[in-house]
């Protein structure tokens, strides 16, 4: 029973009320005891679970509710929201949460302020979705009354919460529904408390939150003007948070209305009404109800909504996933060109000709600069690209600078691709659209994403073929530090990209960069030559005289003529000796100077011979250092690097102690990485700090050029695995060190994944910097080792046996998942380890093979008579469901041919081996598996997927066909969602997939899903032209069908702005041009209020549309487009002169305010050009474009509604506020100072 219940019967009865339930307690005539205070249903309980759910909607009641009474109809058993909700929405899990509300109390209430209701729901909201998996789903509110206050300090609480888990709510939260809530406050409240202190049965009151709805309440207003500024920070942040308030329209027999429309009105939100007072506006008992149908509308917006949110969750989660660690590592190790040097390369002719639009046609957008290694073409390079980036700010500018001394996506084509189109889709949003396509699934059983090649160069040329008439100028440097198989098929892609932007107009300009050899060829382009090019010698002679430091003696300048002739362009080797010869002259070696420039070869790769061979000074410390950089699995840091060394070089115990950054400083390291490379390896500037060679080519001298051979030719041919040797040797080394003096005596070690386990081991990394790399690599290095220096010794060790990786695998298990075959075989030839050993998901080695497609393995394995064939995961997953799910045909025929493997095995998803083909596409697989006889064609995971619904949605053309052929599937069988495979190739766009299904002559072109949608719908949202056609072609498809939420093709084409749906649609006159969806929104409203100019410009000449049709909210589409800013479609509406443009909404709301409020100024001075417009105009809480372009800040649209003369300055709100109050509480200084300026002026 509601507090308001109870006032009536005090006012009607002078009997105490009789007790109920679970309604207050009354005192008996016995003596007077303690009773016990009854229980109350609080917390969160599931009315409705869904197990595929997409968004939790949670109910919170008001003042003396109940989590189910309140939002039960009279005459009715159950709760309207698990009763009529889940057959309208029917991805939505609904909640309802309950608290102790009751202020009134025959013997105890409740003395929970509104901050503790708030903090318990937080809480218990928390963990109730952490318990269902459900942490990161989005979230919508509806609250009624009281609840919507303490739905608002829950979210506040939430944003800035200190712990991590709490601010989830807050992340989540994409809607609330205020149903009654009443955010000035409640007429009700003094009455209640006035009622109830005249009356001795009530023993306890909870008079706090009483207090809180007084009308003016201070808390109540801090909340909201809280509550308000934050969802205007969501709003500029890009996220807005939905909020639709609902009002009472009846009053409580003999009480009035509990909560005024202003109370319950949200500025800036225009509200809704229900024909219904304050307790039963909650109260539905049929679907039939106008007040269901308003909420449901709202419901269902937001629900469709977060399909759009959920697809920029997915863009920002691919976008991210694109960057990799070290990304921009080489461009920022690249020393900036030396001054005044390389500014003759914005004048040659090459470059000219390169960015002349004229001459695109003749060279496709290329220019290749190449040169002698060490000539400074990356120097070149990363002038140009900062060049061109600072003088083509409205282009993109982006580029790549290979790195062979990185890691490996810094020297890979695939690592190119990621990086450019990051760049890319950075600078222009809009091309994130492209992460949209379902091709982009990238996500395998594993849960790992994996950026293929193929995927990669689509995904670019489809990006650069939406640039329009933006121009895009690619630098890529360093084309001989990759691989030259990957570079040729790179540069072949990137000339067909140049042949594409002539033929269509587009701007695109790409500069490539490497070596003479390898050679690549380049059919059209510019060629530019760099130690050819006079402006280059001219940079050498600039930096020898500014460098050369050896004195003015007579002899000075024929030295420097010395050094530029057997330099030969080469800006490396000159860097190197004009410092070797300024050595010579520091130390008094004057008379040397001269000879020492003589002896210096004048190749780049003898030079570094005698840099290294001039002494023999700490030899050991030198070969271990060349190997550590060689060999390294990845580039180490500087203080790993120093480590690394020192376990190599028979160390002392203390040695290899916890590192003391003040005995052994960064400073010290930094020396040691000098002298023990002798000058010819460096610490990069990136934000790691590790060692590398100064530059590629001494690489090469060791590797290419045979100077290890030549320094060490004791070490024989095999250097490379006596290397990776004696590296696993110093991981042996350091893994042995103590580190018990990190980890509390006589406590267990925390769980892997525990914030605690973290936290020691950033400690345990931090003291012991090489520990890390030492057991994340001791395999590798033992793998590539295998190959030229037996491992025997090192698999008998414990490591063989009871070691486990840091991820907690057995050794056996880990090499297979990284990939170490040579010294996993060792280990299975060995006999010495379980070869069925599952890890912690229940993966054998055969399993882990299987994945990786080790053939090889593989067969060893299934030789040995001892591995389960069949062995399932924790998940389901086989040996065989992982090969098929990767492809690996090869694997998958040996699997086959044991006989002992199950062909149509289900994993935890219900997914057989053929439905993972069919999904990845891997034809052959299919063809193997559907060989067997053994296997379901049309067998269905949990989710009613078959291996047809698969292939169908992901495109998978020929594996369609297959299935097809074999005559054993149902071509239009649906999953849970209502969807066919039709239904899902429409979604998708794969028009050939359209085509094979429609083919069949066996689907329901026009079949509708559980929500209604058909394949129309689908194609037309998504805008797929080509499918559209396919569908209206067969003749057999309503044009104007509705999903269950009324929207029309018509209408998803208008909203997402696809202009060729459009009018495809329009041109088969079978559409209602001016269809309303539930909300009253029409085709052109939503065009509008989206900014589709072209879209909107169609529907207008149709001539068949209501140009100024209001929605339920009262708004029409001019005061839609004005509010989100879209001048060019505010423009059309206002030419067609059929518009009024001081229409207002429900809450009062004219364009110009809404204009106003967003700080939308070209739009501002549209409308006051009409002079139809009333500048001064208040909303229902009496705020004027003024005062809210004041409250925002917006001083440009401030400055435009004072120059009209036609506002008030001193006009106040409905709340007392005024421009000049608001503007100086908000800190809008500038506005602030506008207004006061103008105030004065007109005293």
């Amino acid at each position: 029973m509601d507090v308001f219940r109870w006032a009536k019967r005090l006012k009607t009865s002078h009997n105490p009320p009789q007790e109920t339930s679970r309604g207050p307690t009354l005192p008996n005539s016995g003596p007077s005891k303690s009773p016990p205070v009854p229980s109350f249903p609080d917390g969160v309980e599931v009315l409705h679970d869904c197990p595929d759910a997409t968004v939790d909607i949670c109910f919170i009641h008001g003042l003396t509710g109940d989590r189910e009474s309140t939002w039960t109809a009279d005459g009715q058993s159950t709760p309207w929201p698990k009763a009529l909700l889940p057959s309208e929405l029917n991805r939505a899990c609904i909640l309802t949460y309950g608290y102790d509300a009751y202020v009134l109390r025959g013997l105890v209430a409740s003395s929970n302020r509104l901050i503790d209701h708030a903090t318990n729901l937080l809480q218990d909201l928390t963990t109730d979705r952490a318990r269902r998996n459900a942490s990161s789903r989005p979230l919508i509110f509806v609250a009624h009354s009281l609840g919507g206050l303490i739905c608002k300090k829950a979210i506040l609480r939430s944003r800035n919460n200190p712990q991590a888990h709490l601010r989830g709510i807050f992340n989540c939260t994409k809607g609330i529904a205020f149903m009654g809530t009443p955010h000035k406050g409640a007429w009700m409240a003094n009455w209640a408390k006035i009622s109830v202190s005249a009356l001795g049965f009530v023993k306890s009151t909870n008079k706090s939150l009483l207090e809180i709805l007084e009308t003016n309440n201070e808390l109540l207003e801090s909340i909201q003007i809280d509550f308000s500024g934050m969802i205007r920070e969501l709003e500029k942040d890009g996220r807005p948070l939905e909020v639709t308030c609902f009002f009472e329209e009846l009053p409580l027999p003999m009480a009035g209305l509990v909560v005024s429309k202003e109370s319950a009105t949200f500025e800036a939100h225009d509200p809704i009404s229900i024909h219904a007072n304050h307790r039963d506006m909650v109260k539905f008992p049929s679907a039939k109800e106008n007040g269901f149908k308003r909420l449901l509308g709202e419901l269902a917006r937001w629900e469709s909504q977060l399909d759009r949110v959920a697809s920029q969750d997915r863009r920002k989660a691919l976008l991210d996933s694109l960057k990799f660690e070290r990304i921009d590592s080489r461009h920022l190790s690249i020393d900036d060109a030396h001054s005044k040097t390389c500014e003759w390369f914005l004048e040659t002719h090459e470059y000219l000709d390169w960015l002349d639009p004229d001459k695109l046609a003749q060279h496709h957008g290329f220019l290749w600069i190449n040169g002698k290694p060490g000539a400074g073409k990356s120097t070149l390079m990363k002038f140009a690209f900062t060049h061109a980036k600072k003088t083509t700010e409205d282009a993109a500018v982006i580029s790549f600078f290979f790195n062979a001394r990185g890691e490996d996506l810094e020297k890979s084509t695939i690592g190119m691709y990621r990086s450019l189109l990051h760049q890319l889709l950075v600078k222009l949003p809009d091309l994130r659209e492209l992460l949209d396509s379902s091709d982009l699934d990238l996500q395998s059983q594993s849960g790992s994403p994996t950026w293929g090649i193929e995927i990669l160069r689509r995904l670019f040329s489809d990006a650069t073929k939406r640039l329009g008439q933006r121009r895009l100028t690619c630098f890529v440097d360093a084309l001989d530090e990759c691989d030259e198989s990957q570079v040729q098929g790179m540069v072949d892609n990137f000339e067909g990209l140049g042949q594409c932007a002539v033929e269509t107009g587009t701007q695109l300009y790409i500069c490539f960069s490497s070596r003479h050899y390898p050679y690549i060829h380049i059919q059209h382009g510019r060629q530019l030559t760099l130690e050819a090019q006079t402006g280059h010698a001219e940079d050498v002679g600039k930096y020898v005289r500014s460098k050369l430091r050896v004195g003015q003696s007579k002899h000075i300048k024929g030295i420097r003529e010395e050094i530029l002739r057997k330099a030969d362009g080469v800006f490396m080797w000159v860097i190197l000796v004009v410092e070797i010869l300024n050595e010579e002259f520091k130390n008094g070696r004057i008379f040397a100077v001269k000879k020492r420039l003589q002896e210096t070869p004048p190749k780049l790769s003898e030079l570094f011979k005698d840099i290294l061979t001039r002494d023999n000074k700490n030899m050991a410390d030198l070969l271990l250092c060349l190997q550590w950089i060689l060999y390294a699995k990845r580039p180490l840091k500087r203080e790993e690097f120093y480590f690394a060394v020192v376990s190599g070089l028979d160390p002392d115990p203390e040695d290899l102690a916890e590192w003391d950054p003040d005995h052994i400083a960064l400073d010290d390291i930094n020396r040691f990485v000098l002298s023990s490379s002798k000058g010819l390896a460096e610490i990069t500037r990136s934000k790691d700090r590790t060692v590398q060679f100064i530059h590629e080519s001494v690489r090469d001298y060791l590797i290419k050029d045979g100077g290890l051979r030549h320094l060490w030719p004791e070490l024989g041919d095999d250097f490379e695995s006596w290397s990776h040797d004696r590296l696993k040797k110093c991981c042996q080394t350091y893994i042995q060190v103590d580190i018990s003096g990190c980890i509390p005596p006589g406590e267990a070690l925390p769980q892997a994944k525990s914030e605690t386990a973290k936290d020691l081991r950033q400690c345990v990394s931090s003291k012991f910097p090489f520990l890390s790399y030492a057991t994340d690599h001791i395999l590798y290095h033992a793998n590539a080792a295998a190959s030229g220096v037996s491992q025997d010794d090192f698999l008998k060790l414990k490591y063989g046996s009871d070691f486990t990786s840091p991820k907690g695998k057995r050794p056996i298990l880990w090499a297979l998942e990284m990939g170490y075959t040579t010294i996993a075989m060792a280990w299975i030839a060995s006999g010495e380890v379980d070869l069925d050993v599952k890890d912690k998901d229940g993966k054998t080695p055969l399993s882990w093979a299987a994945e990786k497609g080790h053939e090889a393995v593989v067969k060893l394995l299934l030789a040995t008579g001892q591995v389960d064939a069949d062995a399932k995961s924790i998940s389901g997953g086989t040996p065989l469901l992982w090969a098929a799910e990767k492809g690996h045909e090869a694997v998958v025929k040996l699997l086959l041919a044991t006989g002992q493997v199950d062909v149509d095995a289900k994993d935890d998803s219900g997914r057989t081996p053929l439905l993972w083909a069919a999904m990845n596409g891997h034809e052959a697989v299919v063809k193997l598996l559907l060989a067997t006889g053994q296997v379901d064609a049309d067998a269905k995971s949990i989710s009613g997927g078959t291996p047809l619904l698969w292939a169908a949605e992901k495109g998978h053309e020929a594996v369609v066909k297959l299935l097809l052929a074999t005559g054993q599937v149902d071509v239009d069988a649906k999953d849970d969602s209502g969807k066919t495979p039709l239904s899902w190739a429409a979604e998708k766009g794969h028009e050939a997939v359209v085509k094979l299904l429609l083919a069949t002559g066996q689907v329901d072109v026009d079949a509708k899903s559980i929500s209604g949608w058909t394949p129309l719908l689908w194609a037309a949202e998504k805008g797929h032209e080509a499918v559209v056609k396919l569908l209206l072609a067969t003749g057999q498809v309503d044009v104007d069908a509705k999903d269950d939420f009324g929207w029309t093709p018509l209408l998803w084409a208008a909203e997402k702005g696809h202009e060729a749906v459009v009018e495809l649609l329009l041109a088969t006159g079978q559409v209602d041009v001016d269809a309303k969806y539930d909300s009253g929104w029409t085709p052109l409203s939503r065009a509008a209020e989206k900014g589709h100019e072209a879209v909107v410009k169609l529907l207008l000449a149709t001539g068949q549309v209501d140009v100024d049709a209001k929605d339920d909210s009262g708004r029409t589409p001019l005061l839609w487009a004005a509010m989100n800013g879209h001048e060019a479609v505010v423009k059309l509406l206002l030419a067609t002169g059929q518009v009024d443009a001081d229409a207002k909404s429900i809450s009062g709301w004219t364009p110009l305010l809404w204009a106003a409020e967003k700080g939308h100024e070209a739009v501002v001075k549209l409308l006051l050009a009409t002079g139809q417009v009333d500048v001064d105009a208040k909303d229902d809480s009496g705020w004027t474009p003024l005062l809210w372009a004041a409250m925002n800040g917006h001083e440009a649209v401030v400055k435009l509604l004072l120059a009209t003369g036609q506002v008030d300055v001193d006009a106040k709100s409905n709340s007392g506020w005024t421009p000049l109050s608001r503007a100086a509480m908000n800190g809008h200084e500038a506005v602030n100072e506008r207004e006061a300026g103008f105030w004065l002026k007109t005293r």
